[in-house]
Parts: structure tokens; sequence; C-alpha cells
């Protein structure tokens, strides 16, 4: 078998193995010997490719959110500079966002849990801002100054990235179709119109 090969299936045990055991034990609990026994694999094999367990987790939070990233980058490139146009594609461009988080949930899921990685959620919002900015300057965007802009920001990314974990951790969720539906629809109403006070 190619080494390449090798390694990627390798790997992917790891990472496997790794989620699994955050949702059995947390990921303070866990050791480099649960982690190759869990995939498999002898602990020699483990240190070929990670100097420890947070080398692995570090490895697992930099690629999944560089994936996501380069996902998201693909879908706003093809993004037309008209508005009907725009829209259409909205719902195609959060669509293939969804699915790859659908790809990844569990992953996601295990890394967002209180077993997990606290810093894990910060690093995703914080992912998700540098797209909207980086989005913003391609497209010679700006924030406009009805709010201060630090708000304006955390209003348009934090509920953006809480939309993607409540999808992530909800038991039934919508398809990736419909969640990019409902995003898409709700980036055009207001707040006072999702709740009724009578």
């Amino acid at each position: 078998m190619n080494k390449d090969i090798r390694n990627i299936r390798t790997e992917f045990q790891l990472k496997q193995a790794l989620i699994t055991l955050i949702n059995s034990k947390g990921f303070n609990n866990l050791t480099v010997s649960d982690i190759s026994r869990t995939a498999g694999i002898n602990r020699g094999t483990f240190y070929i490719h990670y100097l420890d367990k947070y080398d692995l987790l570090k490895k697992v939070e930099l690629n999944i959110l560089a994936n996501l990233r380069v996902v998201l980058k693909k879908d706003y490139a093809n993004i037309s500079s008209t508005i009907p146009q725009q829209k259409a594609q909205a719902e195609r461009l959060f669509s293939t966002t969804f699915a790859y988080l659908a790809r990844e949930r569990a992953t996601f899921k295990a890394l967002a849990s209180e077993k997990g990685d606290p810093s894990f959620l910060q690093n995703g919002r914080m992912a998700v801002k540098n797209e909207f900015h980086s989005r913003l300057k391609l497209n010679n965007g700006y924030l406009t100054n009805l709010i201060p802009a630090d708000y304006a920001e955390a209003l348009i990314c934090n509920s953006l990235f809480d939309i993607f974990m409540i999808w992530i951790n909800k038991k039934d969720p919508e398809s990736p179709t419909e969640i990019a539906r409902i995003i898409n629809t709700s980036r055009s109403l207001a707040p006072n119109q999702l709740a009724n006070f009578d």
C-alpha cells in the first residue's frame, strides 16, 4: 500500500478515535494509549504523526476550520454582484457549507462539547468573523453606521455561528438545503418580525 495512503488512513483512524474518546471520557481524561488502542494502532505509530494528544487535537481543529474556510471561499467566489442572483446563490452557498458541516458533524459536536476543547468555539467564531471581513473587503463592502461596527459584526457573525452550532447539536436536524433556506430567509428579517408580543 502507498505510504501516503497509509498515513492518511492512520490519521483518519486517530481522528475518529479522538472524537470517540472525547464523547466517552472527555479530552482531559484520555491518554495517548487510549487513542492508540481505540484507533487500533501502536503508540509508536501515534508518535510518528503527533507529539502528544494536544498536538492531535490542535491539528484536527486547524484542519476542520481550514476546510470550513475553503468551502466558504469557494462558494463566495461564485456569488453574483446582482441582488436577485445573490439571493438564489446564497441558498446554494449555505447548502454547500452545511453539507460540509453535516459530513463533519460528529467532529464539530465533540470538539464544541463540554468534554471537548473550550477554545474551539472561540476559534470557530473567529474563523467566521475573519471570513466575513475577507468577503466584505473583497466586495468593497463595509459595515454601515446605523449601530457601532463591533455590535453589527457581532450580530452578523455570532448569530451565523450560533445557528451552525444549534444545527450541529440538534438530534434530528433539518437538511443542509432546508437550514440554508432558513438562514437565507432570516437575513432579510428584523428581530421584531421573529417574535410576537401581544
